[in-house]
C-alpha cells in the first residue's frame, strides 16, 4: 500500500513539472494544438495514476 501512495506521489511531481514546462513551452513557442494533445496525454495519465493509487476493493 505504501508502495501505491509513492508511487502517487511521484506521479503527481512528474505530471505538475510537466504541465508547467509543457505550459512554458507552449507560451513561448506557441504551439497550442501539440500542447493541448500533450496535456490530453497528461490528463489521461494523471487519471489512471489516481485509479491506480486507490485500493482495490
Amino acid at each position: 500500500m505504501r508502495l501505491k501512495i509513492l508511487l502517487g506521489i511521484i506521479g503527481w511531481v512528474l505530471f505538475l513539472t510537466v504541465a508547467v514546462l509543457e505550459f512554458i513551452e507552449m507560451y513561448n513557442y506557441k504551439r497550442i494544438k501539440v500542447e493541448i494533445l500533450g496535456l490530453s496525454l497528461l490528463a489521461f495519465a494523471l487519471i489512471f495514476a489516481s485509479i491506480k493509487i486507490r485500493p482495490s476493493e
